[in-house]
């Protein structure tokens, strides 16, 4: 049976197999296109798109990728198509789909070299083109990503060079060299092509007679230098660093060597399972996971294909299709020892290879089914299992809609990033920083051009931050690191803009409250659900390096309870040397009156004392910051401590609701100087000031005394000099 349904019926590539290459190349590349750019969401693909962009920027030549293990043919295959077209999030995504879409053609060629049956290739190249796996790899911009396209061709290369005549030797040996060149560049793309090579390697120097006769061929060795040199790049950077592969690479993934993450012990057979079992899923094309293995027996279409799968191994063994099998049986034997992680969607990219080796073996038994029916006197019997193969092929489309369907319902996608960015370009801002901690904010830095801007390295993790899920770090240095940023730029740069999660825009707007800020319309994703705020300052570089409210280091900070204060005369004289010397004056108003009474006795103060608008800037802690300081729970403002960066003790902090001094001053509420210390220490965090200024701790004024006290305990843990009031 099996000598009969794999008899060559066609002994020659012809017109017709071009064009079928091309029409299943088309419908390939037209099926992966719906959701290119918004599905899956932006992941740490954008690290080594950004690395090809700076190679055209002639910031790095690597001689690796983002670790050293894989190799930087991605990097340099991105930045040629940069040099033509400029920096763009979703073009690598393209570049990528591309590739899995010219895998499908490759696979037909494959499947026709090893069997010379058209039905056999057509199947397979179908099933291919329609696998919801190989469509959802494709969709991310991974070096790895692209790891089927290079290891088909690479098979398809030595298939064609040694279609051995009588003596066993290479009918072709330029396509045997360039096969050891697309094996070289096929590792670079990953290391678990590894496994992989061993199998071919295995088949290749199989000891017998055909063995003797390649070796005495020049271009069986030409082959192998070819490989040496396509892999060159991270050889040459592993003689130049000799423990980075480790130390940089499987040091730090927790995948690596496939041990437990507890005992550090092989788990072999589990590793072994977890691949197979996700290989058979992967080539079904089923997006659901399951943690137990058991679970698969219950899904139909995991068990058709899957049977499909061992049959056609079965089969294959006994048409001895070692070259297609080979490489199958050791990666299956040999990556349990080097990984452990296959779950979908994310890792199934590390056996995306075996997807085209997988799809030519469940197209051995339909296409025999549909042979056999052929040969029946009714030939009408040939439409159930023409039928029942489309079927096959057409299946994984509408699974793959839904699961579009399901993230996107889930604002799991890139939607609002796109959205942001399109508020960004129109009209265009003339600079443009975020906060990393917002949705794929590499991709922002890609189509903006962006690169020093404010990021987690300048965060001062001792200073007051959001909870997560509240906004992230909207904090006081990541403020200053907007404004140092926006002095590193051109000073007649205009319109500068700032992308915060959401939640973070009314501390951020309270922080730099005195600067113009035009908030536009919430960012949202496929959801409905804000992502991103995008606040436009329509002030050049020069202008808000230049505006005092940009600068929350001022010479003074006054602390005092009440905005009444504000009219002391000593305040007055104080402020006015200040002033008079160039310095910046803050006024930290601990009582927490409204918008109103505080323009008034703003105006009041100014009017009073003569002082110039521009150097005198009123900032109490902003209520809406202190409000979120702590996640509602129920913790009482002694049960939440902060950690003092002075002594590296806890002292406490405002709880979620009404704000400390809402509370403080109802007039119900006993004032006390440990209950203001973390707010205050909040505020010389976020201001740094020169000096500080407050009532004096033994105020006949319980309030004043109160305050004093607060400011002096926070005075001395900072180190700040204090001067009081009498």
């Amino acid at each position: 049976m099996m000598a009969r349904m794999l008899m060559p019926d066609s002994s020659r590539w012809t017109r017709r197999d071009s064009l079928l290459c091309a029409v299943l190349a088309a419908a390939a590349l037209l099926v992966r296109l719906p959701e290119l750019s918004t599905l899956p969401a932006f992941r740490d693909e954008l690290a080594e798109v950004l690395r090809g962009v700076q190679i055209i920027r002639d910031q790095q030549y690597p001689l690796v990728n983002m670790t050293p293990e894989i190799g930087p043919l991605f990097n340099y295959l991105l930045a040629a198509i940069f040099s033509i077209t400029g920096p763009d999030p979703y073009l690598p995504r393209l570049v990528v789909t591309l590739l899995g879409a010219a895998t499908v053609p490759l696979t037909y060629a494959l499947a026709w070299m090893l069997t010379r049956r058209r039905l056999v290739a057509g199947i397979a190249a179908a099933l291919l083109a329609t696998n919801s796996m190989h469509i959802l790899v494709g969709h991310v911009a991974w070096s790895n990503a692209t790891t089927p396209f290079w290891t088909t061709a690479a098979l398809l290369a030595l298939a064609a060079a040694l279609r051995r005549d009588t003596g066993g030797a290479p009918l072709r040996p330029r396509l045997l060299i360039t096969a050891g060149a697309l094996w070289g560049l096929a590792l670079q793309t990953h290391p678990t092509v590894i496994a992989a090579l061993v199998g071919v390697g295995a088949w290749l120097w199989w000891p017998g007679p055909i063995l003797r006769a390649r070796l005495r061929r020049l271009a069986f060795w030409a082959a192998h230098g070819a490989f040496a040199v396509a892999y060159a790049p991270p050889v040459i950077y592993s003689i130049i660093h000799p423990f980075a592969f480790w130390t940089e690479g499987v040091q730090l993934k927790h995948y690596a060597l496939a041990t437990e993450g507890t005992g550090g012990s092989l788990d072999y057979g589990g590793n072994g399972l977890a691949l197979t079992v996700e290989w058979v899923r992967a080539n079904a094309a089923a997006v659901a996971h399951y943690d137990d293995p058991l679970r698969y027996l219950a899904a139909p279409a995991v068990l058709i294909y899957g049977a499909l799968l061992i049959t056609g191994v079965v089969w294959a063994m006994r048409a001895r299709l070692w070259l297609l099998l080979a490489p199958i049986l050791s990666t299956l034997l040999i990556l349990p020892i080097i990984n452990r992680d296959y779950q979908f969607e994310i890792h199934t990219r590390y056996i995306g290879f075996l997807l085209p080796l997988g799809a030519i073996l469940t197209a051995l038994p339909p296409a025999w089914a549909v042979d056999r029916c052929r040969q029946l006197p009714h030939r009408l019997m040939v439409v159930a299992p023409a039928l029942g193969t489309a079927l096959l092929i057409l299946y994984p489309l509408p699974v793959l809609r839904d699961y579009y369907a399901t993230e996107l319902a889930a604002g799991r996608s890139n939607t609002g990033v796109i959205a942001t960015l399109a508020q960004l370009h129109t009209p265009a801002a003339g600079a443009v920083s975020y906060v990393n901690t917002v949705e794929a904010w590499q991709s922002l830095q890609l189509a903006l051009g962006i690169w020093n801007v404010p990021n987690n390295e300048l965060l001062d993790y001792n200073e007051p931050r959001l909870p997560p899920g509240a906004g992230g770090p909207d904090t006081p240095a990541l403020w200053r690191a907007f404004v140092a940023w926006a002095h590193t730029l051109p000073p007649a740069t205009h319109d500068l803009a700032v992308v915060l999660p959401p939640a973070a825009v009314d501390s951020w707007r309270a922080i730099g409250g005195d600067l113009p800020w035009h908030t536009l319309p919430l960012a949202a994703g496929s959801n409905g659900k804000p992502v991103a705020a995008v606040l436009r300052l329509p002030l050049s570089a020069a202008a808000l390096a230049a505006d005092p409210a940009a600068q929350l280091e001022p010479g003074l900070l006054i602390v005092i309870p009440r905005a009444a204060d504000t009219t002391r005369p000593d305040l007055g004289g104080r402020i006015k040397n200040i002033i008079a010397g160039r310095g910046i004056v803050r006024v930290l108003v601990l009582g927490d009156g409204t918008e109103a009474d505080t323009a008034v006795a703003r105006r009041a103060l100014l009017a009073d004392y003569g002082l110039p608008p521009d150097r005198l800037l009123w900032g109490g802690y902003p209520a809406a910051y202190l409000r979120r300081l702590l996640p509602s729970s129920g913790v009482t403002d002694r049960e939440a401590p902060w950690t003092d960066p002075a002594t590296g003790q806890a002292t406490t902090a405002s709880a979620q609701g009404p704000t400390l001094h809402q509370r403080l001053f109802a007039g119900d509420a006993t004032l006390s100087a440990s209950d203001l210390r973390a707010d205050l220490r909040a505020a010389v965090v976020l201001y740094h000031p020169t000096r500080l200024l407050a009532p004096r701790a033994d105020s006949p004024d319980p309030v004043a005394a109160a305050t004093g006290q607060a400011v002096a305990y926070i005075a001395r843990k900072a180190g700040v000099p204090l001067d009081t009031l009498p």
